[in-house]
């Protein structure tokens, strides 16, 4: 077999596996899984894996002439170093390798792309190449579209994610329409008609990223347009107002349409204030390890300890990423990462502008309007498996135009087919072993889905399986801790529990869960625990995420159920604090306060907590304390205020017939 590189069906295969893989990360949920993002995870590594496989092969029988030389392969390199070593410092070791929850942007997500990097500068040789990966993309978006119109309320949207893939091909499909192919007007036709849907739907999805992305795209396709057909300024500037005036009605059309009322309430959960106080604390986080950052993924691992208050639609939740790449990037993999970035986008932008628009103007113009979208959609918008892989098909886009017309690549040694299935057999067994993740995270998916259901014993064994499959993944084990508290068997919610917290310690309510287990231990009369153990756990998530009201609360509670009045008074105080206005806060400080042997200490507190939030409840438990203490007077002006704000208020009125009104 003396067929050259170029001709060889081992270089086909390999475009479109890059194809494939990219598609995957677009498009792929498992909406049976704790996580529906997982599966794009685990379909990338695995397409990897295979498509590293053919990449072997292609060297062992042709030799290292089938990759480019250019000077952008060093700064990937050094790209990849700096992730390294930044996960070795990692605060979470494992998320560092395998990615977080939801996002799955770890190590092993950069070896991947590493991977398909190699392989687009080794076998993307001729626009044909480049038409499937196109194609394949454009028909993925088209089904994500699709699936995202016709279920907006499904868990599996990500809207930030969709919205700048949205973005991406709306951004691709005007730089194509941009690029002179007069050989090809039906997909300079196809390509219009793919940026007008990408514009509908992106409206109807509406991000600020996205949109951002959309103008960002409009000037960008103006420039390739002005440099490929040598437009003066004045056809830049009307060429530019077209498109913004074309971006503004469909805007205004849509925005008014039915199509935008079924999906505007998934897309506004969290507001400019949230995300505000998201780069807020992603700032300071980063002050803490500037140079090589907390670790690949780890946003999540960094972000507690700089929690703002004050937020309360934040305080449910732990975000997985910043609310912009360049603080994202910057965050996980330090200063030193985004530098490299930034500089390796530049240098691949510069050769796609020179070189690229020169040799392939049909690839170079989309790639440069598509990732101008991607770039302008990302100062906004959280980082998303679906997205991040195209920094890396840009930058590996400018490497493969760089190779510039070559000689035929003739093979240099006789390799076996044997070796050649053996080493793409292993790789397929590899591959297919992700699919005991996935199976864990359907197994975790199912236990949730047993637990909201009230069957203790489906969802234990679906959740045993899962940590069976995937024990590293501390989500799992928080699963297997519901189930068992659902069968009531404490000590073993306590175990799941202890090991959630032992894999992810910065997550706050796993150490809650593992303080309320044990408190329930505690009070069955088990003597394997101690009130201290109890105690220990809750002060524990109070120093993971200490400007969360939730394990403030945890604290007081247990705390309360351990008799140690004292600490549940200040810890439900600080959840006050925390979030101002919760009843359920306000009424474990009352029940503390009550409880304590000093009714001045109580009453103190109590008086600080009124003069942040005026509410009939503490206005009745001051005047109790007031009573304790043969403050009548006190004691009626509390409850006179105490009716004012709940004229129906049966406590307040008791009290003031206790005195005798």
């Amino acid at each position: 077999m003396d067929m050259t590189f170029e001709h060889s069906a081992l270089r086909r295969a390999m475009v479109v596996l890059v194809s494939l893989n990219f598609a995957g990360l677009a498009l792929l949920v498992d909406p049976t899984g704790a996580d529906p993002l997982y599966l794009k995870s685990a379909f990338g590594l695995g397409t990897a894996l295979v498509l590293g496989a053919l990449i072997v092969v292609a060297a062992l029988r042709f030799g290292t002439r089938i990759f480019v030389r250019t000077r952008i392969n060093v700064f990937v390199g050094a790209l990849a170093l700096a992730t390294l070593a930044s996960a070795l410092q990692a605060q979470s070791t494992y998320v560092a390798a395998f990615g977080e929850q939801g996002s799955y942007l770890g190590v092993t997500f950069t070896v991947e792309m590493l991977v398909v990097y190699l392989a687009i500068s080794a076998s993307f040789r001729d626009v044909d190449d480049w038409r499937i990966l196109f194609g394949t993309i454009a028909v993925a978006g088209l089904l994500a579209i699709g699936y995202a119109l016709a279920r907006p309320e499904f868990r599996s949207i990500d809207p930030d994610g969709l919205g700048r893939f949205l973005a991406v091909l709306f951004g691709g499909a005007l730089g194509f329409a941009a690029s002179p192919r007069p050989d090809a007007p039906r997909a300079r036709a196809a390509a219009v008609a793919l940026a007008i849907v990408a514009l509908i739907a992106a409206i109807g999805l509406a991000t600020r990223g996205t949109l951002l992305g959309f103008a960002t795209a409009v000037v960008v396709a103006a420039l390739v347009d002005a440099r490929l057909h040598g437009r003066d300024r004045k056809t830049v500037d009307s060429y530019l107002l077209r498109g913004l005036v074309a971006v503004t009605v469909v805007a205004a059309i849509v925005t008014v349409s039915p199509l935008a009322g079924r999906v505007r309430d998934l897309t506004r959960a969290i507001n400019v204030g949230d995300r505000g106080a998201l780069a807020a604390s992603a700032l300071a986080a980063l002050a803490d390890r500037p140079l090589l950052g907390h670790g690949p993924d780890n946003f999540a691992a960094a972000y507690p300890l700089h929690r703002h208050a004050g937020f309360p639609s934040l305080d449910a939740s732990l975000p997985t990423s910043a609310p912009s790449w360049p603080l994202e990037i910057a965050l996980t993999i330090g200063l030193v990462g985004l530098v490299l970035l930034v500089v390796l986008l530049m240098i691949a932008g510069r050769s796609l502008w020179l070189r690229g628009l020169a040799r392939a103007p049909g690839v170079a113009g989309p790639i440069l309007v598509a990732s101008a979208a991607y770039l302008g959609s990302g100062l906004v918008s959280f980082s998303s498996l679906a997205t991040e892989w195209w920094p890396w098909l840009a930058v590996a886009a400018a490497a493969a135009i760089e190779r510039g017309p070559t000689d035929a690549v003739a093979p240099v040694r006789n390799l076996p087919r044997v070796v050649a299935r053996a080493i793409v057999g292993v790789a397929l067994v590899a591959a297919l072993s992700g699919l005991v993740a996935v199976r864990a995270g359907e197994d975790a998916g199912r236990a949730i889905h047993a637990v909201a259901d009230g069957r203790p014993e489906a969802a234990i064994a679906a959740a045993r399986a899962s940590v069976q499959e995937d024990s590293g993944r501390a989500a799992h084990w928080n699963v297997l801790g519901l189930a068992e508290e659902l069968a009531g068997d404490w000590p073993a919610a306590s175990d799941a529990y202890a090991a959630a917290a032992r894999r992810a310690p910065y997550v706050a309510d796993y150490w809650s869960s593992l303080a309320r287990s044990r408190a329930h231990e505690l009070a069955s009369g088990s003597t394997e625990v101690s009130a201290e153990q109890v105690l220990d756990a809750a002060r524990r998530a109070v120093a993971a995420d200490p400007n969360s009201p939730e394990p403030n609360a945890v604290l007081a509670d247990v705390a309360s159920l351990t008799g140690d009045y004292d600490l549940a008074l200040q810890a439900a105080a600080r959840a006050v604090r925390l979030a101002p206005g919760r009843a359920e806060y306000e009424q474990l400080a009352i029940a503390a306060a009550i409880a304590l042997s000093d009714p001045h200490a109580a009453a103190n507190t109590i008086d600080e907590l009124l003069a942040r939030h005026d509410s009939a409840a503490l206005r009745v438990a001051r005047a109790k304390l007031a009573l304790e203490t043969n403050d009548r007077g006190v004691a009626r002006d509390q409850a006179n205020r105490a009716l004012q704000l709940d004229p129906e208020n049966r406590e307040a009125r008791a009290i003031l017939d206790q005195l005798g009104r």
